[in-house]
């Protein structure tokens, strides 16, 4: 018994050491805020020419390694004349690493991967979708994966483009312990 205990002892101490450890001296925690990382996928939806796409707010401490799958959707791109255009079908998603509160914001990588092409499926857990083109109508095809290391300012938003009109924005906003905003990040619902 009298082992353990100086065993038991040192082990709480050096976990209250760890806790104290982890949190930043510029983690909004210590103010009783949290922080919200808001992101989009936008495009002009093919049919009726109005901004389309998905927006998503998650709480920071969930996002470590965290992939975000955002649904399918079609684009197209018409030449000048709009006589002749193309279509494709649009598949993304996006991954938050190495994230680290600095003052006035966050440091993040972000790895947001679109692929456009003819078909596209997407295989989730309880549910699988896919959409093809006919065989009839041109196709646009592109696929690029860009990783950026961004210093996202809190409230403002940081824009990636793709090809064919295809946007990723993200932003980071804090909350009061009251769940009141402390800032907004500006980025509409769709």
């Amino acid at each position: 018994m009298r082992r353990t205990l100086p065993f038991f002892a040192a082990a709480i101490l050096l976990q209250l050491a760890g806790c104290t450890l982890m949190q930043s001296k510029d983690d909004p925690a210590r103010n009783k805020q949290t922080v919200s990382l808001v992101n989009s996928l936008e495009w002009t939806n093919p049919v009726s020419g109005k901004p389309d796409g998905a927006r998503t707010a998650w709480p920071l401490g969930d996002l470590g390694k965290h992939t975000e799958h955002f649904p399918l959707g079609q684009v197209k791109q018409c030449d000048a004349t709009g006589a002749i255009c193309r279509w494709g079908v649009l598949s993304a998603h996006r991954n938050i690493q190495k994230l680290r509160f600095v003052p006035g914001g966050v440091a993040l990588d972000v790895r947001v991967v679109v692929d456009v092409d003819r078909h596209q499926e997407m295989r989730r857990e309880g549910a699988n979708t896919a959409m093809t083109l006919p065989s009839d109508v041109s196709a646009l095809r592109s696929s690029k994966a860009l990783t950026q290391s961004l210093l996202l300012e809190y409230g403002k938003v940081h824009n990636i483009d793709f090809d064919f009109g295809i946007r990723y924005r993200v932003c980071v906003q804090r909350l009061d312990a009251a769940r009141n905003y402390v800032e907004q990040c500006p980025i509409a619902h769709i």
